[in-house]
């Protein structure tokens, strides 16, 4: 009956109800009805009532554990909002240059912030501790503002504007919760050193999710042909990897899980366990484990569980638009992608399979990737065109052409970059030949973008909503004080 899959999605549910819509007084009054719902559905014994009071739980779960992350959380990071605040953080990811300076998330209390400052992203190291006087604004619930939970969904409570002087104390030695990002940062380091220049800001962004190396003509040549997904790391990054751990242990499954799992989910805290990622390590957990235990691996179980320990981590990460873009196109593979196959597959099951096998076989995996991304944009397109104002309608044709490259690509520059800490030369060389397979993907996504009507665009976007990169923001004068965004543009200051 799936109870796990109801309880997760009536959780998320009430978790959407309280960041979007209800009071906290509110919130409290429906989970004391959605208690009281249980109590009275305790003793059924139709299946039907059954569902209701496990959906009851999870509801008024879901809405005393939101409320609950407010109050213990939340409410005293805004304890310390106000000007001229003196405030002592840790740096606790990697710097970004703005035009007036940088910004930097560091860990302050036991919440993040993103921190505002004069200086330059070099002169800030993971592990540092900054002291700065400094104007702290508040981004979550009461703001007025919908634009904030791009920073609340991301665990980011607190904005700071630099007002004072600031002091930077060098870390002596970085904290082992730090190390999985200083492993990300050398990483793209590395990818830097091993692949050509030309290719390199791609190659970083395959493997890392790291896009500050393309240009903004790129970025928008792969929006248009619906392939930017591949440059947002993902379930099927996580996938590959799995791939790969499962090829090296051969038939020693039960090593091969826990590698694959250890492996898993220290990629996911290199990314800063994103939504995508978690769910995807957390999934693929469940597929790995479930033989072991002598276990049928349920997808709808499996998804829902993902999103609950998500949600568990961070309620308000309902919001983010990566989680959402996510959840459903692993929801539109998994319902909508097998009918898509069967219809494509249909005809050549009749004429290949016996008398060209290994034809079919070619064409049964192109009408897996086609199936997967028919599925995958049918379900995200709404969203998509509400969020960024675009549609790409040859998403299909480009991801029937780039991803068999792609994920070959992927999985050897992966493993280039491995190598790379160990022997740069051979690296490099890796680098050098897997540049073609890229430099095809560039050419075929800004060849494909060209294509009249390839992408209908629903509406200009006005304001930024999601969780994927901040873009550059049109004012050319600082935001003023105690404004998050650009007055203008709605989107977060860089």
């Amino acid at each position: 009956m799936r109870r796990l899959a109801i309880f997760s999605f009536s959780f998320a549910a009430a978790a959407a109800g309280y960041v979007w819509l209800l009071s906290p007084a509110a919130a409290l009054v429906l989970a004391a009805v959605s208690v009281v719902g249980f109590l009275v559905c305790l003793c059924a014994s139709s299946d039907a009532l059954h569902r209701v009071r496990i959906a009851a739980l999870g509801a008024a779960l879901g809405l005393l554990w939101s409320w609950g992350y407010e109050r213990l959380q939340i409410a005293p990071l805004r304890e310390l909002c106000g000007e001229d605040r003196a405030v002592t953080a840790q740096v606790c990811d990697s710097a970004v240059d703005t035009d007036y300076g940088c910004r930097v998330t560091v860990r302050v209390g036991r919440g993040r912030m993103m921190l505002y400052l004069d200086c330059k992203a070099g002169e800030l190291s993971l592990g540092d501790t900054v002291s700065v006087t400094a104007e702290i604004v508040d981004v979550s619930r009461g703001s007025g503002d919908q634009n904030n939970l791009y920073y609340q969904s991301q665990d980011i409570s607190l904005l700071g504007f630099q007002r004072g002087k600031v002091e930077i104390t060098k870390a002596q030695k970085l904290p082992v919760s730090l190390l999985p990002a200083r492993l990300a940062i050398l990483t793209r380091e590395k990818i830097g050193e091993i692949f050509p220049e030309d290719v390199a800001g791609f190659a970083k962004a395959l493997l890392t999710g790291d896009r500050s190396g393309l240009s903004y003509a790129v970025r928008n040549e792969l929006s248009i042909t619906g392939i930017s997904h591949v440059i947002a790391v993902s379930g099927m990054h996580v996938s590959l990897i799995v791939g790969v751990v499962m090829f090296l242990c051969r038939r020693r499954r039960k090593l091969a899980a826990v590698i694959s799992i250890a492996v898993m989910f220290f990629f996911a805290a290199m990314q800063g366990f994103t939504p995508s990622v978690t769910r995807a390590a957390i999934m693929n957990t469940v597929l790995l484990m479930a033989p072991i235990f002598k276990r049928e691996n349920d997808a709808p179980t499996s998804l829902s569980l993902a999103l609950l320990v998500i949600l568990l981590g961070n309620p308000w990460a309902i919001a983010n638009v990566s989680l959402q873009l996510s959840f459903l196109a692993v929801t539109g593979i998994f319902v909508l992608s097998p009918h898509v196959y069967q219809i494509i597959i249909r005809p050549a099951d009749q004429l290949l399979r016996e008398k060209h096998p290994l034809l079919f076989r070619g064409y049964r995996s192109l009408a897996v990737i086609v199936a997967a991304s028919f599925g995958a944009t049918l379900t995200t397109a709404p969203l998509v065109a509400v969020y960024f104002g675009l549609v790409s309608l040859i998403s299909p044709l480009t991801n029937l052409l780039a991803m068999p490259v792609l994920s070959l690509t992927f999985t050897v520059s992966f493993l280039a970059t491995v190598l790379g800490f160990l022997w740069t030369l051979p690296a490099q060389i890796l680098g050098w030949l897997l540049a073609w397979p890229i430099r095809y993907v560039l050419w075929l996504s800004g060849l494909l973008a060209k294509i009249p009507y390839g992408a209908i665009y629903t509406a200009v976007p006005t304001r930024w909503s999601g969780s994927l990169e901040p873009m550059e923001c049109s004012r050319s004068t600082p935001p003023p004080k105690s404004v998050a965004g650009c007055g203008s543009c709605c989107r977060p200051w860089r």
